[in-house]
């Protein structure tokens, strides 16, 4: 892997960068985080090693990351299994793959306590957890993009002999103050628990994300893929600068300049505002924080188009 900016930290943070220890695992042909997220940029990867460049900058975050699953691997209890990579055979266009995931913790369950919650004895009940550095933002969202994570996971469990329960995120909220506290109710370590999916639809979404990595061609990114912004209507009035306010709907925006609650909007007639909508934003490939985003085709169609646009005005 070769850096940009690498340069500017010391050396022991360069050191730690470029002796990355992660490891995907003997045999994996994907791996559980790889497996839900883009299967355009590892394939990228594949097919222009020498081009794969990462930004330093946006690595320094992922160490604190590293620390905090150190913390809580030295520190749990003996009975959890900590830091264990799981191994299961899915199908895919090109025959049997080997599906891995590192667990944070598989914290055990009382044998009786698991019987109620099931209605029958199972063999190996569990709790899955996983550590994540957030951003208080974050923590506001319902973070539904860590359930597909769970329930790989859970899959991979299932496959080895568990019985899983729920899958839990303990956030370690970067930017957390007391006024945070009080004014969002957000704790330092936020907790956020999934209910697992039934088996089916696990199997069902596994097998989907095999398919569109193993397949032939070149996959393309979807929205989510690209970090894609939501869509927002703007409520700016006519000589101001900045927006006074954002919706999800022109309806929305509309209907608050109509009403003349506010104080920006007391006295105010829909002709004194501007109500436009905010160009949605590719935020994974504008900012390369997939790395491949300067050989990136789509992302080159995407810019040229957006050029064009802005020509046009």
């Amino acid at each position: 892997m070769r850096f940009d900016n690498l340069e500017q930290f010391p050396l022991p943070v360069q050191n730690a960068l470029k002796n990355d220890s992660y490891d995907g695992g003997i045999g994996t042909d994907i791996s559980a985080t790889s497996l839900k997220d883009s299967a355009r940029i590892p394939y990228l990867k594949r097919n222009n090693p020498d081009h794969v460049r990462e930004d330093a900058r946006n690595m320094i975050l992922p160490l604190f990351g590293t620390a905090i699953h150190l913390i809580m691997e030295n520190n749990s209890p003996k009975d959890w299994i900590t830091e264990e990579r799981y191994y299961a055979v899915v199908n895919s266009p090109e025959g049997e793959k080997v599906l891995s995931g590192q667990i944070d913790a598989v914290v055990p369950v009382d044998p009786k306590k698991a019987e109620k919650f099931f209605g029958k004895p199972v063999p190996k009940p569990c709790l899955i957890y996983d550590y994540k550095v957030l951003h208080s933002w974050k923590a506001e969202s319902d973070m539904s993009d860590f359930e597909e994570q769970g329930n790989i996971y859970a899959y991979l469990l299932r496959q080895n002999g568990f019985t899983p329960i729920s899958f839990t995120i303990w956030g370690f909220v970067r930017d957390w103050t007391n006024a945070l506290a009080e004014r969002k109710q957000i704790n330092p370590l936020h907790k956020k628990e999934f209910k697992l999916w039934p088996e089916k639809k696990c199997e069902d979404y596994i097998n989907e994300r095999a398919l569109l990595h193993f397949s032939e061609g070149e996959p393309e990114c979807s929205e989510k893929d690209m970090w894609l912004s939501p869509s927002k209507w703007e409520a700016k009035k006519k000589g101001h600068v900045k927006a006074t306010k954002l919706f999800d709907t022109e309806r929305e925006a509309q209907l608050w300049i109509a009403d003349g609650d506010h104080r920006s909007t007391a006295g105010t007639t829909i002709d004194d505002w501007n109500v436009t909508e905010r160009p949605r934003v590719r935020r994974r490939c504008e900012g390369n924080y997939c790395g491949v985003a300067e050989i990136c085709t789509q992302f080159e169609i995407y810019r040229r188009e957006n050029e064009n646009r802005t020509e046009g005005k």
